[in-house]
Order: structure tokens, then sequence, then C-alpha cells
């Protein structure tokens, strides 16, 4: 996993452009177009982006897409996940609260019901195209905090509108803008797409955890780790559709970041490999996948226990 620290280019505050009010009408005129059965904005409460955002720590925020039910488009829900500055691929990693995340409407839900409300999103996209790859549907949109300072200083009313937008001239790229309710102003865009083209955690090494604790202690190194890169090959890729794959996918990053500074991360390692490690690839080597799948589940509860709310 490549964590890097913020440089003046990849300072994630100052993600986001703002477009004109022919650019934005143009992009949301191609999705109503173009996706007639969804709908086409989703109204944000200042306050929340606000609340958020007056967090030092908060360099801007991922607005991810989920349905509270997967056949009904009425049901949308924006869920708001505040980052930090450190960057994976080109999207800085979220910041974890045990009381979860704020939805647009200003309620508060679980880690586990946000990701069961994307999983939602992800089957509603891909029975609309079943020939893209669940990793790569989009989820979600960074937008730094400088912008979104900017677009809530200028916007009056109690709520912004989150605009989706379909740009046909840029391989057909789903592309969000955020305005005032009545449209009459240029709208924050040029954000960060999650998954983007390049990596921002759905197509990294499932594997992640694993080749770190194999530096440490595996004396197969190479044969143990191809073990497990065919378990996710095989076994994981069939669960892609499913909350534990998603919640995977959402947290891993920020899991590997506090595991990465943990002055006892040697210690962590060796708890890791003969607990998880050891018995996963006996498991697979027994060809009980079934049992694999149970102890990356519990390794998973065990780092998210560990480091996910620190």
């Amino acid at each position: 996993m490549n964590l890097i620290k913020t440089t003046s280019k990849t300072n994630p505050l100052y993600v986001g452009e703002f477009r004109s009010q022919q650019e934005c009408a143009h992009l949301t005129a191609n999705f109503r177009k173009s996706f007639p059965d969804e709908i086409t904005s989703v109204n944000i409460k200042r306050s929340v982006i606000q609340n958020l955002l007056d967090n030092e720590n908060v360099s801007g925020i991922r607005f991810m897409y989920g349905l509270g039910d997967k056949n009904d488009a009425a049901s949308r829900v924006i869920i708001l996940m505040p980052c930090n500055f450190t960057m994976q691929g080109n999207i800085p990693n979220v910041i974890f609260n045990k009381s979860g995340f704020y939805t647009h409407n200003g309620d508060m839900i679980s880690l586990d019901d946000a990701c069961g409300k994307q999983v939602n999103h992800v089957f509603r996209m891909k029975s609309q195209n079943p020939e893209i790859a669940y990793t790569k549907i989009l989820r979600g949109y960074f937008l730094g905090k400088a912008g979104l300072l900017e677009l809530i200083n200028r916007v009056t009313d109690e709520y912004v509108s989150y605009n989706f937008g379909y740009d046909i001239t840029s391989n057909s790229t789903l592309k969000p803008v955020i305005r005032s309710i009545d449209g009459d102003d240029d709208g924050l865009d040029h954000g960060k797409l999650c998954p983007p083209d390049t990596d921002c955690g759905m197509e990294s090494d499932i594997t992640c955890v694993a080749t770190y604790v194999a530096e440490y202690y595996a004396a197969n190194k190479e044969g143990e780790l191809n073990i497990l890169r065919g378990f996710r090959d095989i076994v994981l890729n069939e669960n892609l559709a499913s909350a534990a794959i998603e919640k995977y996918y959402t947290i891993s990053a920020s899991i590997m970041e506090q595991l990465y500074k943990d002055v006892a991360k040697t210690e962590v390692a060796q708890t890791l490999y003969h607990n998880y490690f050891k018995t996963s690839v006996a498991s697979l080597v027994a060809d009980d996948k079934a049992q694999a799948f149970r102890i990356f589940e519990e390794c998973m509860q065990y780092l998210t226990d560990k480091y996910l709310y620190q």
C-alpha cells in the first residue's frame, strides 16, 4: 500500500474547482438523459458539511453513494465521510468515528449500515451495466475543504444541492456538481472519483495485510502469499457484492495507516501471523474456503477494534 504525505501538488485541501452555470447544466442534462430512472439530485444540509469541516484534521469529504433499497431510486442516500491528509493513491483516508457517519439529511448511521447502503448502490449500478466490474463501479466523490468552505459561504439556504452529472466527453464519467438549491450560480466539481482511474482502495491488493505480516514471519513468504492471492481472486471476488467486502475496502487503508504508525507493530504482525495468516493458509490448503473467509472476517474485526477509531 502506497501511503504518501501531502505536498503542494497532492494536498487534498485544494481538490475541487468551480464550473460555470452552463457547464453544470450540460452535465446534469446528460445525466437525466442517460439515467432517466434515477433521481437527479439530493439536498445536503449545509450545517452537516460545516460541522465536519470544523475539524482541523479534516482535509475534505468523500460523498459516498448509497440506497436504502436497491430497487428504489428514491431511497438514494449520500453518506458524508470526512478524510484526513494521508493519501492512498490520489484520495485521502477516511476518518472513522464510533458513532458513525452523517447522511445528507443530518442523520447518523453506523459503519455497517453505511456499507449496506453502499452495496445496494453497487447492486443497482451493476444491474444497469452488467459488463462493468464491481471494483469499477463509482461509489462516491471526494472534494477538498477549501472549495467546500467557499461553496457553503456562498450559499445562504439551509441546504446545498448535490446534482448528479454525466460527462460524455471524458469516458462517459459520472461527475456531480454541488451548488445552491436554485442553481443560479457556479457549481463545485473537479473532485476525485472513488474509485478513480488510479487506485483509491478498490483495486488495491486485498492481501495487503498478509503481505505486511509475511515480511516479518513467513518462512515461505511467496508460496503462502500466492495461496492467499488465489483465495482473493476466487473467494473474495465471489463476495464482492457484499457488505463485508464493501466494509473491507472502506476501512483497509485507514487501518494500514494506523498499523504502520504502531510502535508495537512487530508484535502485532506476530499475532496476525499465528492467529490468522497461518490458519487461513491451512484452511485453503485443506480446500475449506468457507473457513478461510471466516478467518478473514475475524482478522478484519481484530484490526478494526485495534486501529480504526484512533
